[in-house]
C-alpha cells in the first residue's frame, strides 16, 4: 500500500500544514510503509489567466496517476480542488484530512462554499485534531466513512540539544486574525513585566504590515516596547533552537471558533523543549493538558489570568517538573507513532 498526500499550498514559504505531512511521511517509512506527498502550489510568476489550466492539469494528472490504483490511499490534505475527483470513480481509498472550521464560520465576511462540504459524502475516512471538528464533519460525511482524532505531530529528537535558557519568553505562530491572541500576550507580558523586569518577550512569526505595527505601537503604549523583540518569520529548521533558549511557551489563544476547532501543532513543539508551557483552556486542550501537572493553564482572554500563569510558571518550585511531565506528553506526539496509528486507520 502506497500512502500519497495532496497538499495544496498558497504561499511560497513552507506552512504548519506542510510541516505536519512531512513529519507523517517520515514516520510512514520509519514504520515501513511507503508514503509521499505531491504539492500542489498557487503557480506563481504565469500569467493569471493561465493559472486555472494548470491547477486543472494537476488535478487530472493527479487523478490519471493515482486514483486508477487499488493499492493505493489517497489522503487531500484541508481545502484545494481536488473535491471534483470525490465524485469520480476510483479504486483506490480516498481520505480527507482538515484541521480547521472551514472559512464562513472563522471569519466574519466569508461565504459559504459548498463544494467544500457537500463532496465529504464520497470519501472513505477522514482524519482532524479535535473532537469539535468530528462532531461538525461527520455531518457531512456518509454512514460508512471512519474518522481518526490526530491531535499535533512532532519530532522530539529535534528538541535534544537543551541549551541554556534565558529570561525569555517565547511565543511563535500567525500574529494576526486574532487567531493565537497575541495582543493579549503582549498585554500579559506588560503586566509580568512590572514584577520581572528582566525577562524578555520573543515573538517568532509575522503577519501584514499593519498587524505588526499595531502590535508594536501596543507594547509602546504600554511602555514595554525595549524588552519585546519581533523576531519575524525563521526557517522551520531554526525554530527549535530559538525555543529551547527560552524559560517560558506561551499560547494565550482567544476562545474563538478557531480555537474550539484546531489544535495548536506549536503546542507539541512547546511541550517538546522540556520547558514550563503556559496557555488556555480552549478547545481540546484540557483533554490532554493540565494545570499544574503537565502546563499552566489559563483562562482565555483574560490579560490580568496570563499574567498570573506566566508568573507561576516562573516563580513555582515546581515548575521544571511540570515542564518534564510535559515533555512526557510530547514524546505521545511524536511522529513515529501519531504516524502509525494514522496507517493502521488508512489500513
Amino acid at each position: 500500500m502506497k500512502i500519497i498526500y495532496y497538499l495544496y499550498e498558497k504561499g511560497k514559504e513552507p506552512s504548519a500544514a506542510w510541516n505536519r505531512v512531512e513529519l507523517i511521511i517520515k514516520g510512514c517509512k520509519v514504520n515501513g510503509f511507503e508514503a509521499i506527498v505531491y504539492p500542489i502550489k498557487s503557480p506563481y510568476g504565469i500569467n493569471r489567466a493561465l493559472r486555472p489550466f494548470i491547477l486543472l492539469w494537476q488535478v487530472i494528472k493527479l487523478y490519471i496517476d493515482l486514483f486508477l490504483n487499488k493499492d493505493n490511499a489517497i489522503v487531500c490534505y484541508g481545502y484545494n480542488y481536488t473535491w471534483p475527483l470525490f465524485f469520480l470513480p476510483r479504486k483506490a481509498k480516498l481520505i480527507v484530512e482538515r484541521n480547521e472550521y472551514p472559512d464562513h464560520l472563522i471569519r466574519q465576511g466569508s461565504k459559504i462554499n459548498y463544494f467544500e462540504e457537500s463532496p465529504l459524502k464520497h470519501i472513505d475516512g477522514f482524519i482532524t485534531c479535535s473532537k469539535s471538528l468530528k462532531d461538525y464533519y461527520s455531518g457531512f460525511c456518509g454512514s460508512s466513512c471512519s474518522f481518526l482524532i490526530s491531535p499535533v505531530i512532532v519530532d522530539i529528537d529535534e528538541f535534544h540539544k537543551r541549551t541554556e535558557k534565558t529570561k525569555k519568553i517565547s511565543y511563535c505562530g500567525d500574529w494576526g486574525n486574532h487567531k493565537d491572541g497575541v495582543d493579549i500576550l503582549i498585554e500579559a507580558f506588560a503586566l509580568l513585566h512590572k514584577k520581572h523586569p528582566d525577562y524578555r518577550l520573543e515573538l517568532i512569526g509575522g503577519s501584514t504590515p499593519d498587524v505588526e505595527m499595531a502590535l508594536k505601537q501596543l507594547s509602546i503604549d504600554l511602555g514595554v516596547e525595549s524588552s519585546v523583540d519581533y523576531i519575524g518569520r525563521i526557517p522551520h529548521e531554526d525554530m527549535a533552537s530559538h525555543l529551547l533558549s527560552a524559560s517560558v511557551m506561551a499560547l494565550a489563544r482567544p476562545n474563538n471558533k478557531q480555537a474550539q476547532g484546531g489544535f495548536p501543532s506549536k503546542v507539541a513543539e512547546y511541550l517538546a523543549t522540556g520547558r514550563p508551557v503556559v496557555l488556555t483552556c480552549v478547545g481540546d486542550l484540557p483533554i490532554y493538558l493540565t494545570d499544574h501537572v503537565n502546563c499552566f493553564m489559563s483562562a482565555p482572554d483574560s490579560p490580568d489570568a496570563f499574567a498570573a500563569k506566566l508568573c507561576e510558571a516562573i516563580e513555582s518550585p515546581n515548575s521544571n517538573d511540570i515542564a518534564e511531565k510535559g515533555f512526557e506528553l510530547a514524546k505521545s506526539f511524536n511522529y513515529d507513532h501519531q504516524s502509525k496509528m494514522i496507517v493502521d486507520f488508512i489500513r
